[in-house]
């Protein structure tokens, strides 16, 4: 078991983060794709089947209902070829605001409007009939897009192949597992060469190979400027594979921004609601950085030491590096855990670690302490540019924190090895061996 030694009496400058408040109202710019202004969308809630005849019978005198607005005053506008990520929790708007762009839904009040050809992949296998064959319904699916029977021709071969169904295209779409149904939906959609393509949680069905063979399609249309929305609950795809992130809370738009920076709030974002559902003090959040009033510790520097014990943000691979987390304590706590992460240039996650996981503790908390905390590690990621988030969480079982620090540090790593190659984004020590085989 690992002791955390106190830090001597002094600590390095305090880190602060700035936080900018987004604006929602769309630009005079010409060249958009998707432009939506002061979107809403209403539904009539009744409580029982009745109150619609006493609404259809004594609406004049009374109103027998109750509205629910899916969306309200929601204004955002997306450029040709950008890759946009709408996020939210459930029920938060994101799919009906996606079936409003997609011609499904019509909306309440305001406007939405697109230039260009629009795939959607909505729901499971939406727009197919069960009794059809896969090709049936893919000559179906053509015809509502706009394709020509000589257009679909064309492409036929190439959603057979990224469905891969095999002797199953031939066959009733009802014989058809969930997985392969999904597989046709999204080979139609992103074969058939978008201008818009707008996509509802389908990637989260399917194996680990179909997988990749749609995050390798989208990488394709993104290049040849397709314009890509995308609904999914999972950060790190979107900040891969998006410019901007928008998010909705309760049918309002309540952030935009780069997706990286967008993403980083969201995640404080959810942990303050965390922290406040388990009945502790409402959180103050920033982007990028998140403290909670009367916290008892608070980050107040992060820096890189080389093996002299020399500040630096130039790493070179090979060599060691610590890097050390300063901390104050500035009122009375039970547990402390200290951690960070290293994300690449995309904001994902590559490595990081924390107190609790290294069996590190501190061998007591007073308040006015002073800590260092310092994460020891050889530099092997592959050359680039990463930053580093720094954190202090109030226990190992829940996600509550006194405060953390997104790109607290940004740090560079080179290969002093000329002409050497980093194949993957580890360079690893592999042994190799030739012989011929007898």
């Amino acid at each position: 078991m690992k002791l955390i030694e106190p830090v001597p009496d002094r600590v390095g400058a305090p880190l602060e983060a700035a936080v900018h408040a987004p604006s929602f109202e769309p630009s005079t710019r010409e060249d958009w794709a998707i432009r939506v202004r002061h979107l809403g969308k209403r539904y009539r809630l009744f409580r029982h089947s009745r109150d619609r005849i006493k609404q259809w019978l004594f609406g004049w005198r009374r109103c027998f209902y109750q509205d629910v607005w899916a969306l309200r005053g929601v204004s955002l506008e997306i450029a040709k070829g950008q890759s946009v990520a709408l996020m939210g929790a459930n029920g938060s708007g994101k799919s009906t605001l996606l079936q409003i762009l997609a011609g499904t839904l019509t909306p309440t009040e305001g406007t939405a409007e697109l230039q260009g050809r629009v795939t959607a992949l909505l729901e499971l296998g939406s727009g197919f009939h069960p009794d059809f064959t896969g090709e049936e319904n893919v000559r179906l699916a053509g015809s509502i897009l706009g394709l020509s029977p000589d257009e679909m021709n064309r492409c036929l071969p190439a959603i057979a192949a990224m469905a891969e169904l095999g002797d199953y295209l031939q066959r009733p779409l009802r014989t058809y597992s969930s997985g392969m149904i999904v597989r046709l939906a999204f080979a139609v959609a992103a074969s058939v060469q978008p201008e818009i393509l707008l996509v509802d949680e389908a990637l989260a069905v399917g194996d680990l190979a179909f997988q990749q063979r749609c995050f390798e399609r989208l990488r394709r249309l993104r290049e040849q400027g397709t314009t890509l929305v995308l609904v999914s609950h999972d950060l790190e795809t979107c900040k891969r594979f998006c410019d901007v992130m928008y998010v909705l809370e309760h049918g309002r738009l309540i952030q935009a921004g780069p997706a990286e920076d967008v993403a980083d709030w969201y995640f404080a974002h959810l942990c303050s609601k965390k922290t406040m559902e388990h009945g502790r003090q409402d959180a103050a959040v920033g982007q990028g950085e998140g403290a909670f009033p009367e916290a008892a510790a608070r980050i107040t520097g992060v820096e890189c030491l080389d093996e002299a014990d020399r500040p630096t943000t130039v790493l070179r691979m090979g060599q060691r590096y610590r890097l050390r987390v300063q901390i104050r304590l500035q009122g009375a706590c039970s547990h402390l855990v200290a951690g960070f992460y290293l994300r690449d240039r995309f904001g994902c996650e590559i490595m990081g670690s924390n107190t609790a996981d290294a069996s590190a503790l501190f061998p007591s908390l007073r308040p006015g302490d002073r800590w260092w905390v310092e994460f020891a590690w050889p530099m092997r990621l592959r050359p680039g540019k990463y930053s580093v988030s720094a954190a202090l969480a109030k226990d190992a079982q829940t996600p509550s924190y006194h405060h953390w620090i997104d790109h607290a540090l940004m740090i560079e790593v080179v290969d002093p090895r000329a002409g050497r190659r980093v194949h993957g984004l580890v360079d690893e020590d592999v042994a190799i061996t030739i012989r011929r085989a007898v």
